[in-house]
């Protein structure tokens, strides 16, 4: 059994290896920011509870962040050249601030809290254009 699992994870390519990899460091943060059920909850878990309590979100915070620039790496490293990657790698900031504010999302849900964001787009692309200008 663990010989055909490993023959079938080494047969996946490179890329494919690195997102499932991703992917489960997300999930784990995600489940812990969520539920209180994660690798870091289980670590304070083991240490009796002496760490202290702010630490363990901002850590999975920051683990669920990294995610999405893994992403980004996975895609810049291992998608062959097509108009995909390219466009991908064109969205891969704006992408990346939508990750952000995702992780933000799961971090204040799993808190008990809520707030709105509002970008003003045109507020922002005038400053852009007036501060590339001076």
């Amino acid at each position: 059994m663990s010989t055909t699992l490993l023959a079938s994870w080494t047969s996946l390519s490179r890329g494919t290896r690195r997102l499932v990899i991703t992917a489960v460091v997300a999930l784990d943060a995600v489940l812990g920011l969520l539920h209180g059920a994660g690798s870091l909850n289980l670590l304070d878990l083991i240490v009796l509870g002496n760490l202290p309590g702010d630490l363990v979100w901002l850590l999975q915070t920051l683990q669920l962040i990294a995610t999405g620039f893994a992403v980004v790496k996975v895609v810049f490293d291992d998608l062959p050249p097509s108009r995909l990657r390219v466009a991908i790698i064109a969205a891969s900031p704006v992408l990346l601030l939508v990750h952000v504010l995702f992780s933000l999302e799961v971090l204040l849900r799993g808190q008990g809290l809520s707030t709105t964001v509002n970008l003003d787009l045109a507020s922002l692309g005038m400053d852009t254009l007036t501060w590339s200008a001076t």
